[in-house]
């Protein structure tokens, strides 16, 4: 009986594995990009150092940077190449000694942000990437299920959005079957940490031609109620405050 049991346990299993192991190959012309700044006093967070002060802010975007790099490195499980695209561009030392020796970088360049992820998301084009996830590291929330999702979206559509609460966007994805000129104008013409980013994005893409998907409303963390909402939310002890 155990052995006709374990016999049958062992055909449901197969069939799962097989699954995975397509959804893998299927992920494989796919990249993760992960935009940062190299954490520095004075230059990350700046809107949480008003009420903050610059070490504790600065103490809050390194561990938001944990947070996020730790639920995207699962998605490496899934044959999915991941990247952190990092400003400035002399900061990768700095980048890997923070997040992991181990990382891909690569510079973002000069520009404001639509130039820098045109720039990277073209860039991954060329080398042959299909699929490619941009995000960055103000949203801890953001889980590697939703960058599956995304990644998934993106096979029956050109642009993928993760809306986040503030009227701007945690993630956008694209399809490599939009053209330069879609992509150009994707990402030129956007108001920048704006409450009208997102809105302006979608005009963007509907101007392009390009069909867009949307996923679940995130919050980023901006602001020390923003923080302190997160904590929260998560049931995160007092002593991250210091981390």
């Amino acid at each position: 009986m155990r052995s006709s049991l374990r016999l049958k346990i062992g055909c449901l299993r197969q069939p799962l594995d097989v699954v995975r192991a397509r959804r893998a190959a299927d992920l494989g012309a796919a990249v993760l990009l992960v935009f940062a700044r190299v954490p520095a006093l004075g230059l990350v967070k700046t809107r949480l150092a008003k009420t903050l002060g610059d070490v504790r802010a600065l103490r809050i975007y390194r561990v938001l940077g944990h947070v996020v790099l730790r639920q995207m490195r699962r998605t490496m499980e899934n044959n999915v190449s991941v990247r952190v695209v990092h400003t400035p561009d002399d900061g990768d030392n700095d980048i890997r000694a923070w997040l992991g020796p181990d990382l891909d970088t690569a510079p973002q360049g000069d520009g404001d942000l639509g130039a820098r992820m045109w720039r990277a998301v073209a860039r991954e084009f060329r080398a042959g990437h299909e699929r490619v996830v941009v995000v960055g590291t103000d949203c801890p929330e953001l889980s590697s299920v939703i960058v599956e999702q995304a990644f998934n979206a993106l096979d029956t559509h050109d642009v993928v959005f993760g809306p986040a609460s503030d009227g701007g966007y945690y993630l956008i994805g694209v399809h490599q079957r939009a053209t330069n000129v879609a992509l150009y104008t994707l990402f030129s013409g956007v108001p920048w940490s704006s409450s009208q980013t997102l809105s302006v994005s979608r005009s963007r893409a509907k101007d392009a031609g390009l069909s867009v998907f949307e996923l679940e409303m995130l919050s980023d963390i901006d602001s020390a109620d923003d923080w302190r909402a997160w904590l929260e939310r998560n049931a995160v002890r007092p002593a991250m405050w210091r981390t």
